[in-house]
């Protein structure tokens, strides 16, 4: 399970991988925290575009997932994808 909290205390169950976790990464790829609040102000909707959060997951039965975030904290699966190992017998 992976939860989404706020400052405020909220605190709710976003997704449901149904595997272990092996390993998270967070990703955010665009302009700082302050321009965003100036781009809403100013109401420029395609330098908010710019900006975009992620969250990657891989489990231990090799399935990495990815996630946009959107700006009112929703999350929407972008990827799902096997990356289980192949063995190849070298000789």
């Amino acid at each position: 399970m992976v939860y989404f909290a706020d400052d405020l205390g909220h605190c709710s169950e976003m997704i449901n991988l149904r595997s272990e976790l092996s390993s998270m990464y967070y990703s955010h790829i665009g302009s700082s925290v302050t321009q965003q609040a100036q781009t809403r102000a100013s109401e420029s909707k395609d330098e908010a575009a710019a900006s975009k959060e992620q969250l990657i997951f891989v489990t231990t039965d090799a399935v990495l997932y990815k996630y946009s975030i959107c700006q009112d904290g929703k999350m929407s699966q972008d990827r799902k994808v096997s990356i289980g190992s192949v063995c190849i017998d070298i000789e």
